[in-house]
């Protein structure tokens, strides 16, 4: 849970959280720019949120100019401390007691930090915590306050991935994955064989079962073809057809490349030898004797040359004779390659001379078949994952139709409960259906007013939270505006069930006329905020 908020910066420095409901109380004239809404958005930035201080929010660090949210979560009876400053949101700084800084995590590393620790059961859920709870967090400024649509995390959101964070909720999500995951899979090789194709990386011949059909007939034919080369082939020399089969072609093949190979080496190793041989430097006898020849020559710049040549001929020999080695050695490799290669052919009884035109047109006709084969092969393939794109979708669909109608079940049923104890007379309670296309309606039945609505939602988001793993519920006071006092109120009792987080921002409780809910909402208060005691003391949208 959330135990404190520290800034420098804020009028009342340090705010101390509860378990349970914790109220931003605003002044009985319902002050605007006096900070509940933007205290909010500090309690979603400390849940790893990214709309306060952000790119579209200048006025904050215009008038109170940058500054550290210092913030503190306890689990398993362990405080863990944190800090982020609105210079480098990306970061969230690792703190002492002291509140000095120990290390440094990216923003993602930190919403794993409360991914794991909020939902340990679920480590294998490629599903960040934001994307998660980031919906339920209702504040001015992050547009996710959708009347119609209460799991859209922000415009731009749809309504698939509402669907996946509640299944995630719920428990089911990973249940789903593996299925989720296996459709993609197939789906993606169909889009990249699909592109294949279009380049004739792959082969495209066949697109129907007519083609298919005439494909299995054509490559019988060229079968009866190969077997007829044997016939007319030389085979006085050996029995059978052996030498023409694809074992045999493809040792043979191997064979001769290793053998290439083998005689490029030798001949390159020749050369070394020989280049070894000839590299001695101008001996004593000869620097003599052109001495005698030539008088006048400087036989010391000779020597020196000479040394030089010395000096670089044994760095040339030194690599000269590392090459051999590695010749050697390849040559030893090659050796160990060849020997098994030329015993399978002498197992297989082949000749020691094949016609090299029957050969050729064995050859010939074998890359044919074996085209051939790979064109079936790949028109076998797209028929295969075609069945099983299909066959897994329909195992999805079940699947997920009977978890999806668990979720709707469950939902109604407690937004119903709940419905019935916030409204004072007998009304329809709002209604979720979720489909299996990725798609969902919220509504209530003959109730399309805006403070029913915005009540609706209110409800929706108490129902999951009440039956899901959603750990924090965050509710600013636009959601209550337009809602009769009389179910506002019963929805502060609602709050006080359970143990989990409730962030709320309310003003004005004295309008609810009911002692109860002022000493109910005032017990709970974690900050009071009016005109005289704004968040960070000053209301910049004042004219000074």
């Amino acid at each position: 849970m959330l135990v404190e908020i520290y800034c420098e910066k804020f009028l009342q420095k340090n705010i101390v959280f509860n378990e349970g409901l914790n109220v931003v109380l605003g002044g009985s004239k319902a002050n605007n720019s006096i900070g509940k809404s933007t205290l909010l958005q500090i309690i979603d930035y400390c849940f790893g949120g990214d709309t306060y201080c952000g790119k579209n929010d200048n006025d904050i660090r215009k008038n109170v100019g940058d500054h550290t949210i210092y913030f503190t979560f306890k689990f398993d009876n362990i405080l863990y401390r944190f800090a982020r400053n609105t210079s480098n949101s990306n970061f969230v700084m690792e703190c002492d007691e002291n509140g000095d800084v120990v290390g440094n995590l990216k923003l993602s590393e930190f919403n794993m930090f409360l991914n794991l620790k909020y939902f340990p059961n679920n480590k294998n859920s490629n599903l960040t915590f934001r994307f998660i709870v980031g919906r339920f967090m209702r504040v001015a400024g992050k547009e996710n306050i959708h009347e119609d649509k209460p799991l859209k995390g922000h415009n731009n959101d749809n309504d698939n991935n509402g669907i996946n964070a509640l299944e995630e909720l719920f428990g089911f999500y990973n249940q789903l994955k593996e299925i989720k995951d296996n459709l993609s899979n197939l789906e993606g090789e169909k889009k990249a064989r699909n592109q294949a194709k279009k380049y004739n990386v792959i082969p495209n011949k066949i697109r129907n079962k007519k083609d298919y059909q005439s494909a299995i007939e054509e490559r019988k034919t060229l079968i009866e073809e190969k077997e007829q080369i044997f016939k007319e082939g030389n085979v006085k020399h050996f029995e059978g057809d052996a030498a023409f089969s694809k074992e045999a072609i493809e040792l043979k093949i191997q064979l001769e490349s290793l053998l290439k190979n083998q005689s490029r080496l030798n001949y390159r190793k020749r050369k070394l030898n020989k280049s070894i041989s000839i590299s001695n430097p101008i001996s004593e006898d000869d620097m003599n004797s052109l001495a005698a020849f030539f008088p006048d020559i400087n036989i010391k710049k000779l020597e020196d040359i000479n040394e030089f040549h010395k000096e670089i001929m044994s760095i040339v020999i030194n690599e000269m004779e590392t090459e051999k080695k590695m010749i050697d050695e390849e040559l030893a490799r090659l050796e160990k390659e060849i020997k098994p290669i030329e015993d399978k052919l002498k197992n297989l009884d082949i000749p020691n001379y094949i016609s090299p035109d029957v050969m050729r047109a064995a050859s010939k006709k074998e890359i044919e078949i074996i085209n051939s084969g790979k064109t079936i092969e790949s028109y076998e393939k797209d028929i295969m994952i075609r069945e099983e794109i299909k066959e897994v979708k329909n195992k999805l669909a079940q699947k997920e139709s009977a978890v999806i109608e668990i979720i709707n079940s469950s939902l109604n049923k407690e937004m119903d409960k709940i419905s019935s104890e916030v409204n004072i007379t007998r009304r329809y309670s709002p209604k979720i259906t979720l489909s299996n296309k990725g798609k969902y309606v919220f509504e209530t039945p003959n109730d399309t007013g805006t403070g029913s609505k915005y009540k609706n939602i209110i409800i929706f988001d108490l129902s999951v939270l009440k039956l899901s793993s959603l750990p924090v519920l965050i509710h600013d006071s636009i959601v209550f505006k337009n809602i009769g006092d009389d179910p506002v109120k019963n929805i502060f009792k609602q709050y006080l069930i359970g143990d989990k987080q409730i962030f709320i921002a309310i003003d004005k409780i004295e309008d609810y006329h009911s002692k109860e809910i002022v000493s109910l909402l005032k017990s709970k208060t974690v900050v009071e905020l009016d005109d005289k005691k704004e968040l960070f003391g000053i209301s910049w949208g004042n004219v000074k």
